[in-house]
């Protein structure tokens, strides 16, 4: 299966995976991005919620989600913060993110092995256990000047295995206490 194709399975892949987890807390629509996220303008993407690889018309989903199936992400190197290929997606992700408003979400795997999801460390009620804490040193999407921020990466299961009400709840609190990571 050649690179394009292999994407596009994995971006299938995880659409439905995502409603899977979401659809018993709000049913809605979900496919891939037109364009896989290279769609339009950035005010166009903006409008439409549609910077990223998915899409969604649930009103509480409160992420953007990038997706990469890499052969060349490699977890030790994405622990160990020196990833060059992790560090690329992770900069899509919060760009995509910025320009639609919402929270980044990066699902990524290399062939034949579980899926994995990063998000900012802290935006979502994790289980200690079930996390690795990783340093990434980026440009921000905003000043495009370096940032490095803490993630949390973990089997996607471990996401997908919190309750979205639970998720859409966190999210309030954290944006009532105005803690947004844009650089």
């Amino acid at each position: 299966m050649n690179g394009r194709r292999a994407g596009s399975a994995f971006e299938r892949e995880c659409v439905e995976l995502l409603k899977r987890w979401w659809d018993p807390h709000e049913e809605g629509e979900w496919a891939r991005t037109p364009l896989s996220g290279g769609w339009s303008s950035p005010r166009h993407r903006a409008a439409f919620r549609t910077a990223g690889d998915v899409v969604t018309t649930c009103a509480t989903f409160p992420f953007s989600v990038e997706c990469k199936r890499r052969r060349a992400i490699h977890l030790e190197a994405v622990v160990a913060g020196t990833s060059g290929e992790f560090r690329k997606a992770w900069e899509q992700a919060d760009a995509g993110a910025a320009e639609s408003g919402l929270e980044p979400l990066l699902l990524f795997r290399r062939p034949r092995l579980p899926v994995l999801a990063a998000v900012y460390a802290g935006t979502v009620p994790l289980n200690p256990g079930d996390w690795l804490r990783v340093r990434v040193a980026y440009r921000g999407p905003v000043t495009r000047m370096r940032v490095t921020d803490d993630l949390a990466v973990a089997p996607a299961e471990a996401l997908l295995a919190l309750e979205p009400k639970e998720v859409v709840t966190y999210f309030r609190l954290a944006d009532n206490r105005g803690s947004s990571r844009r650089s």
